[in-house]
């Protein structure tokens, strides 16, 4: 996902004036705060029906900015820095967690214990007042953990 924004980056740079579109496979995906931070006008969910992704090209390729009301809603507050919440430890745990890894492949690639990986786990849970592998791998992909 980083390359993908290091991309727009790049592409903005030489020509500030293009109307980018973000595409995800998802709803969760592409944050709006980060995509008007990177200077796109748009992101649609590859899940939406065709008629709703013409649409948004159309008013995309018109001069409409289609993000910036749900990018203001979910623009972060005074939020700490992941390295304030999480020790290196945790971080890199975290990291294995959002690549899909369960805790015996955390503990193997770690050299620690599987009580261990699976206390660390529940410690981040604990932390980041999470409840599910899918909200601790939305928070990764959000936060450049992974």
């Amino acid at each position: 996902m980083e390359e993908c924004f290091r991309a727009v980056q790049v592409a903005l740079e030489r020509r500030p004036e293009l109307p980018v579109l973000l595409l995800s496979m998802d709803s969760t995906s592409v944050n709006p705060w980060h995509a008007v931070q990177l200077g796109a006008k748009a992101y649609c969910d590859a899940t939406q029906p065709l008629q709703r992704f013409v649409s948004d090209i159309d008013r995309l390729l018109s001069g409409e900015s289609l993000i910036a009301e749900t990018a203001r809603a979910e623009a972060p507050s005074t939020r700490p820095a992941v390295q304030d919440l999480l020790t290196a430890r945790q971080i890199g745990v975290l990291r294995l967690i959002a690549n899909g890894a369960g805790a015996k492949e955390i503990a193997n690639e770690l050299g620690i214990s599987v009580r261990t990986a699976e206390f660390h786990r529940a410690a981040i849970m604990d932390r980041l007042d999470l409840r599910t592998t899918a909200q601790m791998t939305r928070y990764a992909l959000q936060n450049g953990i992974c």
